[in-house]
């Protein structure tokens, strides 16, 4: 289920040193630099996932900006209270001692590899320079800056600064993902609703210049016609926001509605095979999960080639989980080509993150593709 080329590498980095929690940050950049940890493990939860830093802030923004490695001995004793709160993965993940090495691509400084211990004084010279040797000079893909022991910068004790929340940017990806929505209303509203709004209008002002009962009879019917189409699409806009099922019948018969749709108009059966007995969760849990169900649903339709369709909504231990499968054409994973105006698999991700929830996926040509998602259990009631 793993969808990502990193997860090995820094899972056989955590095994040979017994680290405690090893991480990757990347460089988003737009108009400025902004860093995120996107991949994990040894991770208590996925809070780190909503962490996002600028430059010079946090360990992965300490690293970008002055493009050296960082070293935290202990953090309880190397940082004050006020201090630590610019340095959240060490909150999210109780983390005490901390190694951050910057990670160079096309000569910028494009990710930040952690490794830390949740133990003080962990990380001291010796195995700081056997974990070098280790690295050498590549890391999955990247170049590693090989910076001594004495060279790695410190804690910049800057107490000139006003405290700040935990997760300073820590609304980012709900931010993507909702202006990912945006962009995606737009289109279709544009596209579709507004052309075909342009074409009653011409045929209204057609009317105005004839005098023929019989013509006039015929653009009106016409422009009748053409209401009802943008009614229709207008109602499937709608539909693919919020489905007023959601709300009246909860998840799993909105699917089945869903799925009624895309059977009716492309053709495409999706089976749906689910335990949770009429069960209802909190109302974004269960509009995350329809989100991503029906993005998946849709990418598969328009992509893989198969006119079935598996899906599975099941609960268990606390969580509930959503498998989408196609046995379909696939893609390689390593170079996805993005298609359509879709949300695609970044804004499925994140709308995942909005409820605490993973998407992982995978797929190989030839082979067709799964795309899971998985959140923990939030019930209805807990929002009354």
């Amino acid at each position: 289920m793993e969808n990502s080329k990193y997860i090995p590498e820094l899972r056989r980095i955590r095994e040979i040193f017994q680290f405690d929690f090893v991480s990757l940050a990347l460089v988003m950049e737009g108009d400025y630099p902004l860093l995120t940890w996107v991949y994990a493990t040894g991770n208590r939860n996925f809070r780190y996932r909503r962490i996002v830093l600028e430059s010079g802030k946090g360990v992965a923004g300490g690293v970008y900006k002055t493009r050296r490695a960082m070293v935290l001995r202990d953090a309880e004793k190397e940082l004050t209270a006020a201090e630590r709160v610019r340095y959240p993965i060490t909150i999210a993940e109780d983390l005490r001692s901390v190694a951050g090495f910057p990670l160079w691509k096309h000569n910028r400084v494009l990710g930040v590899l952690l490794l830390a211990f949740r133990e003080s004084d962990r990380i001291d010279r010796a195995l700081y320079e056997e974990v070098l040797r280790e690295l050498g000079s590549c890391f999955c893909g990247f170049t590693v800056q090989q910076d001594s022991y004495d060279l790695a910068i410190c804690v910049d004790h800057n107490r000139d600064f006003d405290p700040v929340p935990v997760y300073e940017l820590v609304s980012y990806p709900v931010m993507r993902a909702t202006e990912e929505e945006r962009r995606r209303i737009s289109r279709e509203l544009h596209d579709g609703v507004v052309q075909e709004l342009l074409g009653v209008q011409m045929l209204l002002r057609t009317m105005k210049y004839q005098n023929d009962r019989e013509e006039i009879l015929s653009l009106s019917q016409q422009a009748d016609e053409r209401i009802n189409l943008i009614q229709k699409e207008l109602r499937n806009v709608a539909t693919r926001l919020r489905p007023v099922t959601l709300d009246d019948l909860g998840l799993a018969s909105s699917l089945r509605s869903y799925f009624n749709w895309i059977f009716q108009n492309r053709g495409v059966t999706v089976r749906l095979h689910e335990n949770t007995e009429g069960r209802r969760y909190a109302t974004g849990m269960e509009a995350v999960f329809y989100r991503v169900c029906q993005e998946a649903v849709l990418n598969a339709c328009k992509y893989s080639g198969c006119m079935v369709l598996d899906v599975t909504l099941t609960e268990s231990e606390g969580y509930l989980t959503l498998e989408v499968t196609d046995k379909g054409v696939g893609f390689d994973p390593e170079n996805v080509d993005v298609k359509g105006g879709g949300m695609g698999l970044p804004g499925m991700s994140d709308w995942a993150e909005m409820i605490d929830g993973e998407l992982t996926y995978q797929s190989a040509p030839g082979k067709g593709t799964s795309v899971w998602l998985t959140a923990p259990v939030r019930r209805r009631e807990l929002e009354l």
